[in-house]
């Protein structure tokens, strides 16, 4: 569908992922904080998408398609990231000046905790960009271990440091994303890692891609 989504003008762009074929995504709050219209474009097709909930404060938001999809992510079970791990990233950052089939870039859990030992986030090498927000972490077997949140503000680490630190990016940790759909009675996918393989960066992209989409904020 999607029709009139594009006569409204375009306020941000996002990334976010389908939690549960039934028409559930997650993306960051800030990404459809104050929109008139929400579309979500998976590929060719752009769907209608609602707010069904949202929590300002782990900058997290639920949106509903008006339709169901055909994939959604799976998420690590049970929750063991160690400093050290291997991630990827998966999104669609800077849209109209980087590949429109999505983006892909990996690193690796650097701390456990996020800034000033905030329990809640941990830290990454893998690189993000503006549009990277609501996008998918996840461990080599292509299981979600957070969600993209924020990065450093480089002009303002420059003031106060004199330094810009390099890859400093963090996520929101799983378990505290599952708390936020647990609390909305969405029905998720969860998978042992032991029963599942590491796989190579470009197929976790490849999978990824499937349930990865853009979510796209609109002036009503």
């Amino acid at each position: 569908s999607g029709e009139g989504i594009a006569t409204g003008q375009l306020l941000r762009t996002g990334t976010g992922f389908i939690v549960d074929t039934a028409g559930a995504v997650v993306t960051n709050y800030h990404v459809v904080q104050s929109c008139g219209v929400v579309s979500f474009l998976l590929g060719p097709s752009s769907v209608d998408a609602k707010v069904v909930a949202s929590d300002p404060v782990n900058d997290l938001a639920l949106l509903k398609l008006s339709t169901g999809m055909k994939a959604a992510a799976v998420f690590q079970e049970p929750e063991k990231l160690r400093a050290g791990d291997d991630v990827i990233v998966f999104g669609y950052p800077l849209l109209g000046q980087l590949a429109s089939t999505g983006n892909l870039t990996r690193g690796s859990v650097t701390a456990l905790s996020g800034l000033r030992d905030d329990a809640r986030y941990f830290q990454m090498s893998a690189p993000i960009q503006l549009g990277n927000s609501g996008g998918p972490v996840l461990n080599q077997s292509g299981r979600v271990a957070g969600i993209v949140t924020y990065k450093l503000n480089a002009a303002r680490e420059l003031k106060t440091t004199g330094d810009i630190s390099q890859n400093v990016n963090f996520a929101l940790k799983q378990s505290v994303l599952r708390a936020f759909l647990d609390g909305n009675n969405v029905t998720y996918a969860r998978s042992d890692a032991a029963q599942t393989q590491a796989q190579t960066a470009a197929d976790v992209g490849s999978e990824a891609s499937k349930f990865t989409g853009i979510v796209g904020c609109y002036k009503s």
